[in-house]
């Protein structure tokens, strides 16, 4: 599979706040509603919204669109990268960035390893497991983590 992006493709990239794409996108996946898994579909280039909306949302269903996707995914990467390097990003943000980087590609290892990282972290500060291990399985996390940023060591 070819990853080549198309000139249309690479202008639609650079238009809109990336930063309040990703915070929208990213904000899907903590915001727990209710117990009912969160089913989300992505929309090819057929479904166009409009230019302030990120993301369409029924109930406990989340339709977004595939560029915007892509959009979050090029902040959460970079953001990554930069803790990754200098340990720049707070835990809460890091939860946010990797479960935007997973929803676009869920095998991203980095990705995977520093929330499995985040996760250790604040299961070691004790409290009860399995509250946190339902919400990680929901794939939500950035409202919890308190000071267990320098538990977080980058790769």
């Amino acid at each position: 599979m070819s990853r080549a992006l198309d000139k249309s493709v690479i202008a639609a990239l650079k238009q809109g706040d990336h930063e309040k794409i990703f915070n929208d996108i990213s904000g899907i996946l903590v915001k727990q509603q209710d117990d009912r898994l969160l089913e989300i579909e992505i929309l090819g280039s057929g479904h166009t919204l409009d230019p302030d909306e990120n993301f369409l949302r029924d109930d406990n269903a989340v339709a977004v669109p595939k560029l915007r996707l892509v959009q979050a995914f090029i902040v959460a990467r970079d953001m990554l990268q930069k803790h990754l390097v200098n340990k720049s990003a707070e835990a809460s943000r890091l939860w946010l960035a990797t479960g935007a980087m997973l929803l676009m590609d869920p095998e991203h290892l980095t990705a995977a390893n520093t929330r499995k990282r985040l996760l250790q972290a604040e299961l070691s500060l004790g409290g009860e497991t399995l509250p946190v291990l339902m919400r990680e399985k929901w794939l939500s996390g950035a409202e919890h983590i308190a000071n267990s940023e320098e538990l977080v060591r980058p790769v």
